[in-house]
């Protein structure tokens, strides 16, 4: 870890009284802490701000001296105040400091504790814990300085010490925790455990191992947090959905997989978030992701072998395949098909051919009817998927439910219109046609359609006068 060179170029601000912050006047500071991410530099010393005449570390931090050497700070955890300031109190040379950082950034691994830190043990091991300082830990641990491994930092984030290792990607330290006896359960404020934060900090292609030793010492994989009510499968499913691209490199992905075959098998495969969905689900509603059919292929199948289930149904009663098409997944809708039996309405009574239709997937349309999925089956409007698709003009899947034995043109919904009626009603004179060839029934349009769709009048009066001529 780099030290830290406090000189007449730093502003130093803040009370006494900021619990958990270290004693400027108690400890050596020398050396220059590393530029952040942020690059951030701190404002100047006002010496009618902070006396520090009395102040033990005067003469080795240079206060007061002409130079002029510029203090960063890592990014990410500025304390109150401006960003980039050092917090510290004014009062007889007693200032308190929160500016230590590992060299690589705030919680990057392999940090230390500076040898001059003088405050309680407490501070000094959420210090540790932050900046990855594993050996401090286990020392402070092995001393018994530390009479709860799980009370969390209070004056920071309120996470308990193995959050903030998971957040901080401070591996070497979240394995000192739990070797230490810390509860591997411990939760955010959020209700989040260290397998979400591990999940959400490090993404889906870099967490298995926090990932394998959390579960190793019986973090449990079904923990919801407040916000969505998602497990961390619920995460890594999404993210992996969200974030990969063809340009992840083979080997990434893979251990992405093993990852997400770690967290299904643990048992929480089938667990629902606040709408309702499993990770099948949420994978299923990620458009993104549905350009990498062989990626999508082998997600689903590690979910399925983990025992996840395509026909838990959510909030709104839609199966996973119900979910692929509504979001236009198609990739996913395609792969989930073999697995979900044909029948399965929504709370709106929708099947996945009513979806489909209504949406105009002719592919999909074709392979739910070669499974003998139902087009006679009616919605909560009455509505069939040959009505769904004759509103909408879409009449090459209405050529294609027409091609079913088990279609029925004479079936009204709830306001009493025939799919004929509704294609005319609308102006679909192709979508009218394919009825009309289909052998729709003509005696439900009346006079009115003249007024409205002279085009769609003609040909419904020359086809009714050719039918009378062929019954004659």
């Amino acid at each position: 870890m780099s030290g830290i060179s406090v000189t007449s170029d730093t502003r130093v601000i803040g009370g006494p009284d900021e619990a958990g912050l270290v004693n400027l006047g108690d400890f050596e500071v020398k050396g220059v802490v590393n530029r952040g991410k942020n690059g951030k530099r701190v404002s100047t010393w006002d010496e009618s701000e902070c006396n520090y005449e009395t102040a033990s570390a005067a003469s080795s931090a240079s206060l007061g001296s002409d130079e002029s050497n510029e203090l960063n700070e890592s990014s990410g955890y500025n304390s109150p105040g401006n960003e980039g300031d050092i917090k510290c109190g004014g009062l007889g040379g007693l200032g308190r400091f929160s500016g230590l950082c590992a060299s690589d950034g705030v919680g990057a691994e392999g940090g230390s504790v500076d040898e001059g830190w003088e405050a309680d043990d407490s501070a000094r091991f959420y210090e540790a814990v932050r900046i990855g300082d594993s050996e401090k830990v286990d020392e402070l641990l092995g001393e018994g300085a530390i009479v709860d491994v799980d009370e969390p930092n209070w004056n920071v984030s309120g996470d308990p010490p193995l959050l903030v290792a998971a957040t901080n990607h401070c591996y070497e330290v979240l394995r000192v925790l739990l070797a230490k006896g810390c509860n591997p359960g411990a939760r955010s404020p959020r209700g989040e455990t260290a397998l979400h934060r591990a999940i959400i900090n490090r993404g889906p292609f870099k967490a298995r191992k926090f990932v394998e030793e959390l579960l190793k010492h019986g973090c449990s994989p079904g923990v919801k947090e407040a916000g969505g009510g998602l497990t961390a499968l619920h995460m890594l499913t999404r993210q992996l959905a969200h974030a990969y691209s063809s340009r992840v490199p083979q080997v990434e992905f893979q251990e992405a997989l093993e990852t997400l075959s770690l967290l299904a098998k643990a048992g929480a495969v089938n667990e629902k978030d606040h709408q309702g969905r499993n990770a099948l689900h949420i994978l299923a509603s990620s458009v993104t992701f549905d350009n990498c059919r062989p990626e999508i292929a082998s997600v689903i199948q590690v979910l399925l072998s983990a025992g996840g289930d395509p026909l838990l149904k959510n909030d709104r009663g839609e199966t996973p395949l119900h979910e692929a098409l509504e979001f236009g997944a198609l990739n996913t809708a395609d792969l989930l098909i073999p697995h979900t039996p044909t029948g399965l309405t929504s709370r709106y009574g929708e099947t996945p051919l009513h979806i489909a239709s209504r949406k105009n997937y002719p592919e999909t349309v074709e392979k739910l009817l070669k499974l003998n999925e139902n087009p006679r089956t009616q919605d909560a409007g009455g509505n069939t998927p040959v009505h769904l698709a004759a509103a909408r003009g879409f009449h090459q899947v209405v050529s294609l439910l027409m091609t079913s034995s088990l279609v029925q043109l004479e079936v009204t919904n709830d306001e009493g219109l025939t799919a004929l009626q509704v294609a005319a009603e609308s102006g679909f004179i192709d979508t009218v046609r394919v009825l009309i060839d289909s052998g729709a029934d003509l005696t439900c349009i009346d006079g009115s359609i003249h007024h409205r769709h002279l085009d769609i009048s003609v040909i419904i009066d020359q086809e009714r006068t050719r039918r009378s001529e062929n019954h004659t």
